[in-house]
């Protein structure tokens, strides 16, 4: 996927808006366990085969088959095919970047008795999404600690770490929306991990970055031009502008990384993110009370959304909505090692 600034990124997401009706369904709620057949890595040339252990599943592993989204994974087994168990959470919508050890989201009832009960879906999600900006803090400076680590450009750590900043601000003001409609966010909690190496970082910023956070700063989009609630529309319009300049930091984070691998490991990173991204034109879906609130796209819009997406940054994807084709092709733009990642221009809470 070659790198896009954040006005080129807006002014494709007001495109795919454009394009893409309205339909509606509802959104379940709890988690979902699937299981991936896992088969000994292949040993081409004769060559011997790498150590294949059907007990133990390593992170890169979770990443790849899972997505950035999960609350557990481990090995498991179909039949006598050893397989890796995903267990993923429902989630209909929510922002930012999920970091890796967040742990489960358990709403909250308001303390405040002047705030309304929560009889409309809408406080319940917009906690969830408060949680969910406040949690990106934790991956922003995971992400600047990591690409730090690894010898990145000053000025890309500096952007994420500003990434950060702006996620804060993000969780506030999400939360006081919450508040409005009944809901509390409870603190984000994070297990703290070993920092990874650059493949398992490369996989878990295509996944969670560039497809997931992408989307989510198309939904952010969708949410300033479409909400009823006026409260709603005003806050979404600077967060969207925000988000879209995260889901360009993706793709240069991606660029930066896509750099420190060979092509397999650049192969992986690119089916993990076709995964994702066929995972969201299959699996997105919104309780129709929050379409008109919240400005939300409903089920069939947010699916279209997804495929309209993977059309656009990936132009030989072959994923449909209500389609089960093969995934898209994925590629991230390679930056050569002389080219300096660009400097971040603008007041500080702009992008």
């Amino acid at each position: 996927m070659k790198t896009m600034s954040r006005l080129a990124l807006s002014a494709l997401f007001t495109s795919l808006l454009a394009s893409v009706g309205t339909a509606g369904c509802e959104c379940p709620t709890g988690e979902t366990e699937t299981l991936h057949p896992r088969l000994p890595p292949a040993n081409p040339g004769g060559s011997p085969a790498p150590a294949f252990d059907p007990e133990v599943v390593t992170e890169e592993e979770c990443l790849a088959v899972c997505g950035g989204g999960f609350s557990d994974c481990y090995a498991s087994a179909i039949g006598n095919v050893p397989a890796i168990a995903c267990v993923v959470p429902f989630d209909c919508g929510g922002a930012g970047r999920r970091p890796r050890g967040l742990h489960r989201f358990v709403p909250c009832r308001a303390a405040d008795r002047s705030a309304p009960a929560m009889a409309s879906p809408a406080g319940p999600w917009l906690a969830r999404a408060a949680h969910l900006e406040a949690a990106s803090v934790f991956a922003f400076d995971q992400l600047a600690e990591e690409l730090g680590g690894l010898g990145a450009p000053p000025q890309l750590v500096a952007r994420v770490r500003r990434a950060a900043q702006e996620e804060t601000r993000h969780a506030r003001v999400v939360g006081r929306l919450a508040r409005r409609f009944g809901g509390v966010a409870p603190p984000a909690r994070v297990r703290r991990r070993p920092p990874r190496g650059v493949l398992a970082l490369a996989i878990e910023n295509g996944v969670v970055g560039c497809v997931e956070e992408t989307f989510a700063a198309l939904v952010a989009h969708h949410q300033a031009e479409r909400a009823e609630d006026p409260a709603v529309r005003r806050a979404m319009r600077r967060i969207a502008r925000e988000e879209a300049g995260h889901a360009s930091l993706s793709l240069r984070v991606g660029a930066f990384l896509a750099n420190q691998l060979d092509p397999r490991g650049r192969a992986r990173v690119e089916r993990a993110a076709q995964r994702a991204l066929a995972r969201l034109v299959h699996a997105w879906s919104v309780d129709p009370d929050l379409v008109g609130p919240l400005g939300l796209p409903d089920s069939a819009t947010g699916r279209a959304l997804a495929a309209a997406m993977g059309q656009a940054l990936l132009p030989r994807s072959s994923i449909r909505a209500g389609s089960r084709g093969a995934g898209p092709s994925w590629s991230f733009a390679r930056r050569d090692e002389d080219e300096p990642v660009e400097a971040e221009r603008g007041a500080p809470g702009t992008t």
